[in-house]
């Protein structure tokens, strides 16, 4: 009677600790659109920046959506919430309104990608994620990359999806 009772609550133990297991759900993220900071001298994004700053945010969505541990949101309303809480601020410095944003999108987690451009040839790529209830940071991942070419932001935006262990983006694929 006794080994009865402990091998069924073994039993139920263990088939507790699989479902546990299988049934943990994936996290909430928001993704925002990548911003850019610069050295010393505030200047114009050029061109090529702009539709580089643009592959990096698609680039990080598009591999949290094919990540079984994210559940990336809706991002319709992302355009009018960034200008309703950055106001006319640069998103880098308008103190935790990253999360806010993230929260109105409900995620629990939010990400924001920036080029940080200390000149045409010292550059780097980081991604920091907040949580949305508190803004603290959870993570910040970076990877310098030498040149503002193509070739050296796409193996930059390869480096931060290898060091976050998220899939690789798609464009690395070609």
């Amino acid at each position: 009677m006794k080994r009865q009772w402990i091998g069924g609550l073994l039993a139920a133990l263990s088939l507790a600790w699989a479902t546990s297991a299988t049934a943990a759900e994936p996290t909430k993220i928001a993704v925002l659109d990548a911003s850019m900071t610069f050295g010393s001298v505030e200047q114009p994004i050029t061109e090529h920046e702009q539709a580089r700053l643009e592959r990096f945010s698609s680039e990080l969505r598009h591999a949290l959506e094919r990540s079984d541990n994210y559940e990336l949101v809706d991002h319709a309303d992302l355009q009018a919430l960034t200008k309703q809480h950055v106001g006319g601020r640069r998103i880098n410095s308008c103190d935790s309104c990253q999360a806010r944003i993230g929260r109105d999108l409900g995620a629990d987690r939010v990400i924001m990608p920036v080029a940080d451009k200390m000149s045409e040839l010292i550059m780097s790529l980081r991604v920091e994620i907040r949580n949305t209830e508190t803004g603290e940071p959870v993570g910040v991942r970076s990877v310098r990359i030498a040149g503002n070419t193509d070739e050296s932001w796409r193996r930059g935006r390869i480096a931060i999806h290898r060091d976050m262990d998220w899939p690789a983006p798609e464009e690395a694929d070609r």
